[in-house]
């Protein structure tokens, strides 16, 4: 069922932090165009892909440079 799905995707995201689905109908030739995309992105320079940083979102969208995000209730020294 529909909250069956929905309840078991929660706690693998509050389990894991991330899911893998199978079986999604999306074709596999569009998967790969998307990485191959997604790693060209990331081969960019730092100032590049900051300049698609979305401000005060807390990193939930566009480009996230590395150190500005933390885990819940992580503990940071210094931070």
């Amino acid at each position: 069922s529909e909250m069956c799905i929905r309840d078991r995707l929660g706690e693998a995201y509050e389990r894991f932090g991330f899911v893998i689905l199978e079986n999604h109908g999306i074709e596999q030739g569009l998967i790969e165009r998307a990485m191959e995309r997604s790693r060209a992105f990331f081969a960019r320079d730092e100032a590049c892909k900051r300049k698609y940083t979305l401000e005060g979102l807390g990193g939930a969208r566009g480009y996230t440079s590395f150190g500005v995000e933390q885990a819940k209730g992580a503990n940071v020294p210094g931070a």
